[in-house]
């Protein structure tokens, strides 16, 4: 049995996205918890290079939304990048959920060999639609899903290795 492009974007989007609300919550209630002020959390960075929590969601959701849209063939839907607090960022995951759950699987058939182009160096790079999504979506959407947890992780949120990976 082979599997096809829905059939591993799909699932995979969704359980981690469904993940990382549970892992924002436990970020939320802990600020709660230990009185301090959420925007520090929301804005907490691993290092001074790296993206704050903010953006980190901004991108997992963005990587879920616009590989769909590319393997599709669709118009990426346009987010503002205006979230400063946990509930607007996990609005943004479950508008994104939705948006994955309301996604026409049937879109994605036969996109396996579709050639999809990255914005990279002079001439942009082609990928198949398979090497695009388990080579670069799934990995980028997953380096920014575990920046999510190790920022909040490292600030002393209790999540593990179990939240990361969601129910399955």
């Amino acid at each position: 049995m082979s599997l096809s492009i829905d059939q591993v974007a799909i699932p995979t989007f969704t359980r981690s996205l469904t993940a990382l609300q549970s892992i924002l919550n436990k970020g939320a209630d802990f600020a709660k918890e230990k009185n301090i002020e959420a925007e520090n959390l929301v804005n907490a960075r691993l290092i001074v290079d790296m993206h704050p929590l903010k953006r980190q969601v901004q991108m997992v959701t963005d990587t879920a939304r616009r590989a769909l849209c590319q393997l599709a063939g669709q118009e990426v839907p346009v987010a503002t990048d205006n979230e400063e607090t946990f509930e607007a960022l996990q609005k943004r995951v479950a508008d994104t959920l939705a948006f994955v759950a309301e996604f026409d699987a049937s879109s994605l058939q036969g996109t396996e060999g579709k050639v999809i182009t990255l914005p990279f160096g002079e001439n942009g790079l082609d990928l198949d639609g398979c090497t695009f999504l388990m080579s670069f979506a799934i990995p980028n959407f997953y380096f920014h899903m575990a920046a999510c947890y190790n920022i909040l992780r490292s600030n002393g949120v209790a999540v593990g290795k179990m939240d990361f990976l969601g129910a399955p």
